[in-house]
């Protein structure tokens, strides 16, 4: 009686799979780390990220407020000392990360590997920064993350001014207050931030084929 080579290339394989993934996985390992490194330097290279951790003297990339000469750090009303992308930064490090790896399905005549990787979701994120010291906003009870995809509030009465000593009024961040009248009608619009760094972790980590 012939043999069923389809058959006899899944049982062969069920009986190889313990070996294969272990020999397999230090190569998957290695390039999910690759992968990583290259989301990691992709975050670090995003507008928002580098806007905000230039701090409370940085020029903003966002029109709105490159147009009053101040930036995201002190609109959100951050203190000058806090670091919050240092904090969300070692927090998307520390939890993307390589779960699972196992063999799959038979494609023609090669095994193909299949593997889960575990990402934080966008609330997930919202969540941690709203309670993480770095980047904890001490006038709402939202993240800072959570106020740019919803959209920044307080621009109408935000004033910024490197030239002017605010020491004297309660200001957070420095060149930056509230005042108690509107200076303009404009309003910032919503920054899909968080969203955006994560589209970006899918792409490298899990590209369509």
């Amino acid at each position: 009686m012939a043999l069923d080579q389809r058959l006899l290339r899944i049982a062969v394989m069920k009986q190889a799979q313990p070996v294969l993934i272990k020999q397999v996985r230090p190569f998957i390992k290695l390039d999910f780390e690759t992968k990583k490194e290259q989301f990691m330097a992709v975050f670090d290279e995003n507008p928002v990220t580098q806007e905000i951790e230039a701090g409370p003297g940085a020029m903003s990339q966002q029109p709105e407020l490159a147009a009053t000469g101040g930036n995201l750090f002190s609109l959100l009303g951050f203190y000058k000392e806090q670091n919050p992308i240092a904090g969300l930064r070692e927090y998307l490090r520390d939890n993307v990360v390589l779960y699972k790896t196992r063999a799959g399905r038979m494609k023609g005549t090669q095994v193909v590997f299949e593997t889960d990787v575990l990402a934080p979701s966008e609330e997930e994120v919202n969540s941690v920064m709203a309670n993480s010291p770095d980047s904890q906003l001490e006038w709402t009870g939202r993240s800072f993350t959570e106020l740019l995809a919803r959209g920044v509030s307080g621009m109408p009465s935000y004033l910024f001014d490197l030239t002017r000593d605010f020491s004297r009024v309660p200001s957070r961040s420095g060149p930056a207050i509230q005042t108690k009248g509107n200076l303009r009608s404009t309003q910032l619009g919503a920054i899909p931030y968080v969203r955006s760094v994560l589209s970006t972790l899918t792409r490298i980590v899990s590209p369509r084929k």
